[in-house]
């Protein structure tokens, strides 16, 4: 009580020694720390760098003073609302009561799902997709505070497509007992039927979660039936997600699946490992597709051509490839591509149709590419011309001059024969030396092009 005090009295006589304002109660803020700034809930947080400079020399259950000088607290202004006076000298006691780690969520990595950890869960396991969980969930709009979903418990299996992309692709990055706020900026990834939650256009929804309990659930150390059996059920949950048009929920369960089944050397049950091979290659082929719908054309090119390394004459593979090299301009590949498919596969109309484009866009490329080295040619060529002209205009240009002085120099001056023929072997020289340029130039071209079938 005689520290608590002493305390009081030092505090006293600061403030009225600093002759600022009053002093506050104390409160709890919340400060998001940004590029070179940080932004506070209360708006007499200490502005600017300052701000920055003291958080980040504090830790977790520290307490300091600081004082602040006017010019790096509110300056000449003040701040009236908070009943700070202009050119204030300000002393703040604070002290850090948590870190909470601020995430961006969202599939696309776009920023429109955002996790806060409010509370850190136990150990380092994470739900798996498939696994049964239990979760706390309550909903609220960001601007009014309405709650949208009553506090309620759910039980359900993760990553199933049950629930909105908010919830379910949250889950699985979280520990147990772990709480987190997630902030979800687009609708259209926060709308669930099943909650009865429905935001308007433009609304934020703010997500408050707790994963009370998840089954614990070893995929590695499955036995090969069990896991091609696994693996087939999410297979099967990104289809359903493909067809409700949610691309990106279904490329992470087709990921999930091709990378649980990435190396089967050792698996000894032939006829399973001829299943989870299958398998493995139709959620390549999957995401292949997801991937031409984001508009992704190297990452689809990529997943076809992890196909053909296993099944060369795969046709949907080819075909998809065929349509990824044409979204990235290579429509010599895809012609390639197109023709293989169609020595498998003569009947396919559609790549029939799209060959036909394919050449055409083809000849384009190649008229283009004439013309170019045509102009490159007649440049070349007209070189040595521009340079001969060039030397008659000197010459020309002396001439002018007259006089005594120019006869004289033109008898002292007069080149030999023998000087003349060097300097003809000079203009020949630099003509052979721009042909030569010229010609290097074509060869890297014809490399570059064959390079670019021969991939």
């Amino acid at each position: 009580e005689a520290a608590e005090e002493v305390r009081q009295e030092i505090e006293a006589a600061a403030v009225t020694a600093l002759g600022t304002m009053q002093q506050r109660a104390a409160r709890e803020v919340t400060i998001s720390l940004e590029e070179e700034r940080c932004v506070c809930s209360a708006e007499d947080w200490i502005p600017g760098l300052a701000g920055l400079r003291v958080l980040s020399d504090l830790r977790i259950g520290q307490r300091c003073s600081v004082r602040l000088a006017p010019d790096l607290a509110f300056g000449a202004q003040g701040l009236p609302d908070f009943g700070v006076p202009p050119d204030a000298t300000l002393e703040y006691d604070v002290e850090l009561l948590q870190i909470m780690k601020l995430e961006d969520i969202s599939l696309d990595g776009s920023g429109r799902i955002t996790k806060k950890t409010t509370h850190e869960g136990e150990g380092y396991d994470h739900p798996a997709e498939g696994a049964e969980v239990v979760l706390r969930v309550e909903a609220r709009d960001d601007a009014s505070g309405a709650v949208l979903v009553e506090d309620c418990e759910l039980k359900f299996l993760a990553a199933s497509g049950k629930f909105c992309s908010a919830v379910e692709e949250t889950v699985l990055l979280m520990k147990k007992g772990e709480s987190c706020e997630v902030r979800c900026t687009d609708s259209s990834e926060c709308e669930d039927p099943e909650l009865k939650l429905q935001p308007r256009a433009g609304a934020v929804v703010v997500f408050s979660l707790e994963l009370l309990d998840f089954e614990k659930m070893d995929i590695y150390g499955m036995e090969e039936v069990d896991r091609a059996a696994y693996c087939s059920k999410r297979k099967e949950v990104g289809s359903k997600l493909f067809q409700e048009g949610a691309t990106r929920r279904a490329l992470r369960r087709y990921q999930h699946v091709s990378g649980s089944l990435a190396y089967l050397e050792d698996w000894k049950n032939a006829a399973v490992v001829e299943e989870a091979t299958a398998l493995r290659r139709v959620c390549h082929l999957n995401a292949a597709a997801c991937w031409l719908k984001l508009e992704d054309w190297r990452q689809a090119e990529t997943s076809c051509s992890t196909v053909l390394g296993e099944d060369p004459s795969n046709g949907k593979a080819l075909f998809r490839r065929a349509k990824a090299l044409e979204g990235l301009s290579e429509y010599r590949e895809a012609e390639q591509s197109l023709r293989k498919l169609l020595e498998c596969d003569k009947e396919n109309k559609e790549a029939a149709r799209m060959l036909i484009k394919m050449r055409q866009l083809v000849k384009s490329e190649m008229e283009k590419e004439k013309e170019m080295f045509s102009r490159m040619a007649r440049g070349m060529r007209d070189a040595p011309d521009t340079a001969a002209g060039s030397a008659a205009a000197g010459v020309a240009e002396s001439a002018k001059a007259g006089g005594k002085g120019a006869a004289m120099a033109s008898k002292v001056d007069r080149p030999s024969a023998a000087q003349a023929d060097s300097d003809g072997s000079d203009g020949s020289g630099v003509g052979r030396t721009m042909l030569i340029a010229a010609a290097a130039v074509l060869t890297l071209s014809a490399v570059s092009i064959l390079a670019r079938r021969w991939r």
